[in-house]
């Protein structure tokens, strides 16, 4: 199981180049990319794209690509003698026209000359920053799976202890229910005793309302329903794959069966069970959030 929180780094080195990828994710329904790259790597974009979607299914990720280039990369210097020459030639004629000005100049003269030395711009070569970039971004890749894997046992631990807060208090209120009723009919007894004479009641009439009363506050489907859910939500979380959009749904679900059963228990008991159980639920819903 995998968090969507994790940080992961690449470098990769050759000839004097060097490219490092940094990825830093974050919970997000989807996966979202984000990725700062410089201009001459534009090309690299839907490389990196591609490599991270077929790795990681969901989060937001953020992409630094920094690359810095070898001096060959760069370009290598030319010297324009022509240019040179002619810059000469133009301060020769100036001094013959103003013999009495000393004519200093020097060689670092005349190379600070501009475009007397320029740098030649590089043939594009796109194979060895595609290289670079593959080996770094398997690196950064492989790191980040590794934190997020960690942070995910973290969060797998945690909520298996929810699940087993769950069906803590869901045994409890198993062993509970069957009292509602017969709760409720000592105390029907009662008031039918204090208001009329018991000689006088309808037994069958009574065992009906009980009956009716029984129908009404059962839980039992509701019970094993939710005893299930907490059985996949075991299974869920014992899976290699993605399982984040499985566990929301679960979520749910558990909720569905607590609020009917807090709806149709009428025992202050059970009630306080019922809270309980959706306080854990509650943590694993927050704790989903950040499950790939």
């Amino acid at each position: 199981m995998y968090s969507m929180t994790g940080y992961g780094k690449g470098i990769a080195e050759n000839n004097g180049s060097k490219l490092t990828i940094e990825l830093r994710s974050v919970n997000h329904r989807s996966l979202d990319l984000n990725i700062k790259i410089p201009r001459i790597l534009l090309f690299l974009e839907d490389i990196v794209r591609k490599q991270i979607s077929s790795q990681i299914s969901r989060g937001h990720l953020d992409v630094y690509i920094n690359y810095e280039q070898s001096e060959l990369e760069k370009g290598l210097y030319q010297p324009n003698i022509a240019l040179a020459q002619s810059w000469l030639d133009s301060v020769a004629k100036i001094h013959n026209a103003f013999p009495n000005v000393q004519n200093d100049i020097t060689l670092e003269n005349l190379v600070k000359v501009p475009d007397v030395i320029s740098r030649e711009e590089a043939e594009e070569d796109n194979d060895d920053p595609i290289k670079l970039c593959n080996v770094a971004l398997s690196q950064a890749i492989s790191t980040l799976l590794e934190t997020r894997e960690r942070e995910g046992l973290a969060l797998k631990k945690d909520l298996e202890s929810k699940l087993d807060e769950i069906e803590e208090n869901r045994l409890e209120i198993e062993k509970l229910a069957p009292t509602v009723v017969e709760q409720y009919r000592t105390k029907l007894n009662a008031r039918i005793e204090e208001a009329v004479k018991p000689d006088v009641v309808d037994q069958s009439l009574l065992a009906t309302e009980i009956a009716l009363y029984a129908d009404h506050v059962a839980i039992d489907e509701e019970l094993t329903r939710l005893k299930i859910h907490v059985e996949h939500m075991r299974e869920y979380l014992k899976e290699t794959k993605p399982i984040g959009r499985d566990v929301e749904f679960l979520v749910q679900e558990l909720n569905r069966e607590t609020n009917t059963i807090g709806s149709k228990a009428q025992c202050i008991e059970i009630t306080n069970l019922v809270l309980k159980i959706k306080n854990a639920i509650e943590k694993i819903r927050e704790q989903a959030a950040n499950i790939e």
